[in-house]
């Protein structure tokens, strides 16, 4: 028996509907890494649930920012305690979902001409994760802003070519109550010309882990003057095409 043309229209309206739930359901909220998984957090296993009961457990926490699920045997972990990540590793096939406020795709920044600004919903989760690939562009000078408020920024992270640091090379600090605290100064990363290089930052309450192109190049600790979590917007520009933001 062939559908109708009434049966068909049916059909038509069920999937679009459904691409509908799909949307606002819970699982929206993650985006899945392949080779990403968290270090050291604390978890909770099920057995025998649906995917979004997984994504949904994960986000009643309040403080878990990624769940893993296997759908072949309806498994699901959550990390029920972000503040107990240590770290991240990069493993193939160790595949996880990771809370995201912010997911933007090919984003074009010219040099010191536009400041990319994304708010969150909310607070930030414990270790949630920070996510950009781009390509460096110019004099391959940026910065990366966790900000509270325009004089309470936890994280301000930049690639300086200025004279200020052995050139080029980071720098990091904090600003609290529009008063800087010390700058941490870190080595350039080994950048290649054209090429794309990612970052994930992991904020924790006083510290960020820093990786580059998947290998940890740095700690910073706000010795207790900021907590990463009172973050509620992330400010980017620079020398850089961004090809992916996340957080």
């Amino acid at each position: 028996m062939f559908p109708t043309c009434a049966t068909k229209t049916l059909l038509v309206l069920a999937c679009l509907l459904l691409d509908q739930v799909q949307l606002f359901t819970p699982l929206s909220r993650f985006l899945f890494h392949q080779d990403l998984q968290m270090v050291g957090c604390s978890t909770k296993s099920y057995t025998g649930i649906i995917h979004l009961t997984c994504a949904m457990k994960c986000l009643d926490t309040k403080k878990c920012p990624s769940f893993v699920y296997i759908p072949e045997t309806s498994y699901c972990k959550i990390c029920t305690d972000g503040y107990t990540v240590t770290g991240l590793t990069f493993l193939l096939g160790s595949g996880t979902y990771l809370v995201r406020n912010v997911q933007e795709f090919n984003i074009n920044l010219p040099s010191n001409i536009i400041s990319l600004e994304r708010n969150f919903s909310g607070a930030l989760l414990p270790s949630e994760l920070f996510y950009l690939r781009a390509v460096l562009l110019g004099k391959g000078e940026w910065r990366i802003n966790l900000m509270q408020t325009q004089t309470n920024i936890p994280f301000h992270f930049r690639r300086r070519n200025d004279g200020t640091c052995p050139s080029p090379c980071h720098a990091i600090n904090t600003l609290t109550n529009a008063i800087w605290g010390t700058e941490l100064y870190v080595q350039d990363f080994p950048y290649v010309t054209s090429q794309s290089f990612e970052l994930h930052i992991l904020f924790r309450s006083y510290y960020a882990l820093i990786y580059f192109n998947r290998r940890l190049k740095g700690t910073y600790n706000t010795s207790r003057r900021a907590v990463m979590e009172i973050g509620r917007y992330v400010s980017i520009f620079g020398d850089f095409y961004v090809e992916e933001l996340a957080i």
